[in-house]
């Protein structure tokens, strides 16, 4: 199955974050294209944002880097790993 290009080409799609990031809250700028603050706490992340000039930032929280998305659920990757001993991609 291949997406509509409406949905791939959809301008207020973020951009993927840099793994860095993972676990934590980041700021884009109101287009969606650069990551204007980021830190564990939400609060800072709005102040930084705000402060640089960003007031109608995006905010968004960043699953950790060992959690992927899976059939629509998140699932830790460890704990996939511990119940399904024969998975050959775990």
């Amino acid at each position: 199955m291949s997406l509509p290009n409406s949905i791939l080409n959809d301008p207020n799609r973020p951009l993927p974050a840099p793994v860095e990031f993972a676990g934590e809250w980041v700021a884009w700028n109101h287009t969606r294209t650069e990551i204007v603050a980021h830190s564990d706490d939400l609060e800072a992340v709005y102040d930084v944002a705000a402060a640089a000039g960003h007031p109608n930032a995006v905010f968004q929280k960043l699953p950790d880097a060992d959690t992927y998305f899976m059939g629509g659920a998140i699932r830790e990757a460890t704990n996939l790993r511990s119940r399904n001993k024969s998975c050959r991609a775990c």
